[in-house]
């Protein structure tokens, strides 16, 4: 891995230290910006940087560093009800990768916008996984609490994502920033 690779990832990390911090306590699962953090670095590193970056977002996490939602950390957040949503970054990130893969002059905005939604949907499997078991509670009650009411205001992020992702993308192309997978 290059320095510019490493300060990359390094640079999303601290990107979904950041949007994590945005957030809105609503049950046991909270209304957080970090779901973007995701498709940003998917969207701009790609299937082999990408998965590094939410990788090494989780294990900071997960050793104490205070970067999860409300400035948390700790195994108990990411072993906890809503812990499945950190390891869901983590797939999401190949995946939205491996579909939309960084290559020059990618700027197909439906095709992006489709795998950020695939990414979703692979988020929120991990995550309602590991709420129901964790909490007790069938699929049917941890859908109406841990997605439900986050559907809409995600899929606004996905458009928001979709449209800051191209241009980021073109101008760190036109930078020779970007890492070809």
């Amino acid at each position: 891995m290059r320095v510019k690779e490493m300060l990359l990832c390094a640079l999303m990390v601290a990107v979904m230290a950041i949007l994590a911090q945005l957030t809105i306590p609503v049950g046991p699962v909270p209304f957080t910006m970090s779901i973007m953090g995701v498709y940003l670095a998917a969207g701009i590193l790609g299937k082999r940087l990408a998965p590094v970056a939410m990788t090494v977002y989780v294990l900071l996490g997960a050793f104490g560093a205070p970067i999860f939602t409300g400035a948390k950390g700790g195994l108990p957040v990411v072993a906890g009800p809503t812990g499945g949503f950190l390891w869901g970054y983590i797939v999401a990130s190949f995946l939205i990768g491996y579909l939309y893969p960084a290559e020059k002059g990618g700027k197909s905005y439906l095709k992006i916008g489709g795998a950020f939604l695939a990414g979703m949907l692979v988020i929120y499997s991990l995550g309602l996984l590991q709420l129901s078991f964790l909490l007790g509670m069938d699929i049917k009650k941890a859908f109406l609490v841990g997605a439900a009411p986050f559907l809409g205001p995600d899929l606004i992020k996905v458009a928001i994502a979709v449209l800051l992702v191209v241009p980021v993308r073109g101008a760190l192309e036109k930078a020779g920033l970007l890492p070809w997978e």
